[in-house]
């Protein structure tokens, strides 16, 4: 009875994390807005050619903090598996 509760509330907290870290992909936009101006105002100096390289640095790093955001669903998802496993287990 007690694994029905904790399969419920590993559950509810991989939907949970979820949620949260759906919010991940929205940090893609004051990003882009932020290397737009830079672009901007490297490109009014003639300076676009030296920015570019630092503009796809802060691209990568976005998609690495991406990425990391949501990789911790991934601790929740591995919890339910094994805490499932342990329940047929028991059940079998």
């Amino acid at each position: 009875m007690e694994t029905n509760q904790e399969l419920e509330d590993l559950d509810n907290a991989l939907s949970q994390s979820k949620g949260i870290t759906h919010d991940a992909k929205y940090l893609e936009y004051p990003v882009v807005e932020l290397q737009g101006k830079l672009s901007d105002l490297a490109e009014d100096v003639g300076l676009e050619k030296e920015m570019e390289y630092y503009l796809d640095q802060i691209t990568e790093a976005l998609h690495k903090l991406q990425s990391a955001c949501f990789q911790c669903d991934e601790i929740f998802e591995e919890a339910l598996i094994r805490e499932e496993e342990l329940e047929e287990m028991s059940n079998g």
